[in-house]
């Protein structure tokens, strides 16, 4: 092997490829690689016709949900060629999550769970009067935050749910699970948080500032949460205590995930994403057009993001555009 100092030589382009060159003590490893880069790279993709509001990853599927009181959701393999299907009901589908190999999506009222995410059913689990916009999984439960009252609600099978109380004023857009731990932010504007050991007794904590909070995330050891028209971002290493952080503009940041090595956020207006590899430190991305962007997640190291007003999407991956 060539023995070299340490000079810091990240990469090398050789026509369309990239070799990233890693050392070991002090001899230069070279690995091949592409001139693409997951969360940096877009291609835009077509999905079937429907109001996207939510995508998840699991079960080596994607499955993504429309609201606006529709049945409609799709189903991917690769990310990037979808195929469409029905829900049992017609209803506003908020989100979806997966895990104890289930996917379970919330909305106003019914849940629907399927092991397979094709074949769908329906139960009347929670109170139709609140709007459930976000469930996750973690600690062998599902739970759910309601954006429009302060409930949360949990479930060990994702069939039978217990509504349970969270802080006075806190009415939560988002909720995720990390570093053993439920955590959710607060809408309205506020600066109110929440975090959960178990799902069901829930703790008041306090973000940064006072901002439209959008979603949460966790990963690479830190909770990361956007804000809606603002260029502030914040992170937290337990959930508990958070830091404000700079975005690289100001947008209407709307959601944000983590995967391939990266925290990826990105903006319901115009063509803006970001990524961060620390959460801390943020670099502006640009999507192949613009939209009402929604909803992004990360799966078999892609990423892939939907609108909410239009069939287009976007898709992102190491590997560079299908063929």
């Amino acid at each position: 092997m060539l023995k070299l100092g340490t000079q810091d030589i990240s990469a090398l382009y050789l026509g369309e490829t990239k070799i990233k060159r890693a050392y070991l003590g002090e001899t230069l490893v070279f690995e091949e690689g592409t001139p693409y880069e997951a969360g940096v790279d877009w291609w835009e993709m077509a999905m079937p016709s429907g109001r996207w509001t939510s995508v998840t990853y699991g079960n080596g599927k994607f499955i993504a949900v429309a609201g606006g009181n529709s049945d409609k959701a799709a189903y991917s393999i690769d990310g990037f060629n979808w195929t469409a299907m029905v829900m049992p009901l017609p209803r506003l589908w908020a989100s979806i999550t997966y895990g104890n190999d289930k996917f379970v999506v919330v909305g106003k009222g019914d849940v629907a769970y399927s092991t397979d995410g094709i074949k769908w059913t329906a139960v009347n689990a929670m109170p139709s009067t609140w709007y459930w916009a976000s469930v996750t999984y973690g600690n062998g439960k599902f739970v759910a935050v309601s954006s429009s009252s302060n409930k949360a609600a949990y479930s060990t099978d994702g069939i039978n749910w217990t509504v349970v109380e969270m802080p006075s004023g806190v009415r939560c857009n988002s909720v995720v699970y990390g570093n053993e731990k439920f955590v959710a932010i607060s809408n309205d504007y506020g600066s109110k948080a929440a975090y959960s050991i178990n799902g069901i007794d829930w703790t008041e904590t306090v973000m940064p500032s006072s901002r439209n909070w959008k979603s949460v995330t966790y990963g690479n050891g830190k909770f990361v949460a956007v804000a809606n028209n603002s260029s502030k971002a914040a992170y937290s290493i337990d959930g508990i205590d958070w830091t404000e952080t700079v975005m690289p503009s100001t947008w209407y940041w709307r959601s944000v995930t983590y995967g391939n090595g990266k925290f990826v956020v990105v903006s319901s207006s115009l063509n803006k994403a970001a990524y961060s590899t620390d959460g801390i430190n943020w670099m502006e991305a640009t999507l192949p057009l613009s939209g009402s962007w929604c909803i992004v997640t990360c799966g078999d190291n892609k990423f892939v993001v939907l609108s909410e007003n239009t069939s287009k999407a976007a898709y992102s991956s190491d590997y560079g555009p299908p063929v």
